[in-house]
Formats: structure tokens, C-alpha cells, sequence
């Protein structure tokens, strides 16, 4: 059972930033909107602590999202391709996961992330 509270916290960590990297802020900035320090967003983002619900809620009002935006996703198992696209980003250079992300983005039809 502690595999998957590890697994949903590192998506949630990982949704988190990719939200508050779309708007632009730095973990300061989004930590003084809250009411909590960076360190502690910093260690939501990287699934080494949990928050609680209300810590969650302001959050996601912080980041204009619902709560449930903010949770969409993170408890289900991802599919063995998205893993395997995972893998092959892992180690890249960020701008290489952009581009990346980006061909994904066009080739589902999709807006393009703000990247």
C-alpha cells in the first residue's frame, strides 16, 4: 500500500509543479500565495512530505484550479506507453521533454502547454 501513497504523491507532486510552472511562478511565489514557505512546496512537488486538504485547497485557488483539477489523475496507474515515454524522458534536458511534449500535444490534437 505504501507503493502506491508513493506513486499517487510523486503524480501529485509532479501535476503541482507542471501548474505552477504553466503560470509561471516560482515555489516562493506560489509558498507566499498560500501561506506556506518554498521548502514545503518543494517537498509536496517532490513527494517527500504530504499536505493536508486545506493546504491542497489553497493551492489549487493559488493556481486558479478547482481542487479536483489539481488531484485529476493522480491516483490512477499510467499505461504501460505513457511509462515507457516516461522513462525515455527521464534524464533529458528540459527543453528536449518540451519539444517533446509539444509533438505529443500536436499529435493528440491538443493545445499546446504552456511550456
Amino acid at each position: 500500500m505504501a507503493k502506491k501513497v508513493s506513486q499517487v504523491s510523486r503524480r501529485l507532486g509532479a501535476r503541482l509543479r507542471a501548474l505552477r510552472d504553466a503560470r509561471g511562478l516560482t515555489q516562493e511565489e506560489l509558498g507566499e500565495k498560500v501561506g506556506i514557505s518554498w521548502h514545503f512546496v518543494s517537498s509536496i512537488e517532490r513527494a517527500q512530505k504530504g499536505a493536508p486538504i486545506e493546504t491542497l485547497a489553497k493551492l489549487a485557488a493559488a493556481l486558479d484550479v478547482t481542487l479536483s483539477e489539481l488531484l485529476l489523475g493522480v491516483d490512477k496507474a499510467l499505461p504501460r506507453e505513457a511509462k515507457r515515454l516516461e522513462t525515455a524522458l527521464a534524464g533529458q534536458s528540459p527543453e528536449a521533454q518540451r519539444r517533446v511534449l509539444k509533438i505529443v500535444a500536436e499529435a493528440l490534437g491538443l493545445a499546446a502547454p504552456d511550456l
